[in-house]
C-alpha cells in the first residue's frame, strides 16, 4: 500500500490493512504470502468483505500482480504501482494469467524499473487472452516512486468503479510504438496541478519535461 492512500481510504470507510515481509532481498514470492495473510486473517476474524482490493507500489507492485494471479478468489480488483511486471518468467511468477479487473501506473521515467515492464505485462496477458482485464496508465515524471495523492487516489477511484459499477476506466496503449512515441504519451493520466521536484528543487530543472496540453 502506498502510503498517501492511506488516508483517502480510511476516509472513505476502507478497512486498511498492510503487513511488512518476514525476510529482507527481493523476494517477491513470499512478499504475497506476507501480504495475503492479513487478507486471510481479516476473513477469519470478520468475515469475507463485500469488497478486497489490493495494491502495492515497486516491489509491493510486483507482489500485487502475483497475489492477484494466485489468489484471484480473494480480491476482486489489483492496482500495482511501478511494479517489476515483467520479471523473468516461472521465477515469481507474473504470468499474465489475470482473472480479476487490474490497472496499473507507471512513470515513464522510471529507470529503476523501466516501462517496458509494463509492455511485457501486457504481452503476457495478451498471450492469456485476459487484455480485457487489464488497464495500464503512464504518467510523465522522472525516478522512481513519484507519483502524485491525485494520481494514485484517482486510479483507485477508477478500479473501484469498474469493479463495482462495470465501467472499465481508460488506459493507454503501451504496445503501439507509434502511440508511445507521441510528444504528448503520457499527458492523459498525470497530475498537471501538484508541484513536482523540478519546480521545488532548483537543481533538479533540467528535468522537466515539455508541457502536456491543457486539457
Amino acid at each position: 500500500m502506498h502510503l498517501p492512500m492511506r488516508g483517502f481510504l480510511l476516509a472513505q470507510g476502507y478497512a486498511w490493512a498492510a503487513s511488512s515481509y518476514s525476510r529482507n532481498a527481493y523476494d517477491p514470492s513470499q512478499g504475497a504470502k506476507d501480504t495475503h495473510a492479513p487478507a486471510q486473517f481479516f476473513n477469519g476474524k470478520f468475515g469475507k468483505p463485500r469488497r478486497t482490493y489490493v495494491t502495492g507500489a515497486s516491489m509491493s507492485g510486483h507482489v500485487t500482480a502475483v497475489v492477484a494471479e494466485q489468489w484471484e478468489q480473494s480480491y476482486d480488483g489489483a492496482m500495482p504501482i511501478y511494479g517489476v511486471l515483467g520479471d523473468i518468467a516461472n521465477v515469481t511468477p507474473t504470468t499474465g494469467n489475470l482473472r480479476i479487473p487490474m490497472v496499473t501506473l507507471h512513470t515513464l521515467g522510471d529507470l529503476f524499473v523501466p516501462f517496458h515492464m509494463e509492455q511485457e505485462y501486457a504481452r503476457r496477458v495478451a498471450a492469456h487472452g485476459a487484455s480485457d482485464l487489464l488497464v495500464q496508465r503512464a504518467t510523465r515524471d522522472f525516478g522512481h516512486c513519484s507519483f502524485t495523492g491525485p494520481e494514485l487516489v484517482q486510479t483507485f477511484v477508477d478500479l473501484v468503479t469498474w469493479v463495482e459499477a462495470g465501467v472499465k476506466p481508460e488506459g493507454d496503449d503501451v504496445l503501439d510504438p507509434a502511440v508511445v512515441a507521441d510528444p504528448n504519451y503520457g499527458c492523459k493520466f498525470t497530475d498537471k496541478v501538484s508541484p513536482r521536484l523540478w519546480d521545488t528543487v532548483p537543481g533538479l530543472a533540467f528535468l522537466k519535461p515539455a508541457a502536456c496540453p491543457a486539457n
